[in-house]
């Protein structure tokens, strides 16, 4: 079995980096043979969504189990679809982390969190509740303004929504730090969107000040 371990280097006498999307590697273990090979995270320098990017990665290189510090909802979430079992709260080195799988001296995020309809529950009255909080800071109340939580990949659900209500126009932010539009826009959702949306779209960088009307 292949384990994915978020590690600051790449061996397994490494500590594990406690970050899961922004760890500087991934020790990934054949744990019956204690063979391995590392991988530089790329998902570290994107400005958003590093997360869900680092879970594709691993999930694509053949992991069904990733041994990590911390690993945010919408990961978990990802891996969780992908049928990879997360274990955090993990310290150490590599090989100390994949010796207490082994032994089962260690339990998984679901059993911490709940099922898997829990976990998405959770996630969903968590989005719910941001989204009204949005809403209300930017006065978007009332009946002529519906506010909706869709599960699935962003920029295919955006335009899905998009098309079906025959938006003139998409307003989406953007977490970029860098003043390079490259290094904005790679691997974020608001590049994705740009590629793919049909309607026209407008980005707004977090600086920018603004007020919905």
């Amino acid at each position: 079995m292949k384990i994915a371990v978020s590690a600051g280097g790449n061996d397994l006498d490494s500590q594990i980096d406690p970050r899961f999307g922004r760890c500087a590697y991934f020790v990934i273990v054949e744990a019956d043979y204690m063979s391995f090979e590392a991988f530089d995270n790329e998902s570290n320098a994107l400005g958003g969504g590093a997360g869900i990017q680092a879970a594709q990665f691993v999930a694509s290189k053949g992991a069904r189990t990733v041994i990590t510090g911390d690993c945010g909802p919408n990961a978990v979430q990802t891996l969780s679809a992908a049928g990879v079992e997360v274990f955090v709260g993990q310290t150490g080195t590599v090989r100390e982390a994949i010796e207490r799988y082994k032994r089962r001296d260690i339990k998984a995020t679901h059993d911490r969190l709940g099922k898997e309809d829990e976990i998405k529950k959770k996630l969903f009255l968590v989005a719910k509740s941001r989204l009204r909080d949005f809403a209300r800071e930017e006065g978007l109340e009332g009946n002529h303004v519906e506010k909706v939580v869709c599960e699935g990949t962003p920029c295919i659900e955006i335009n899905k929504k998009a098309v079906e209500v025959d938006a003139e126009m998409v307003i989406i932010g953007n977490q970029g730090k860098s003043g390079d539009m490259k290094s904005i826009f790679f691997g974020s959702t608001a590049e994705r969107v740009l590629r793919f949306i049909t309607r026209p779209v407008l980005c707004i960088p977090p600086e920018a000040h603004y007020r919905m009307r």
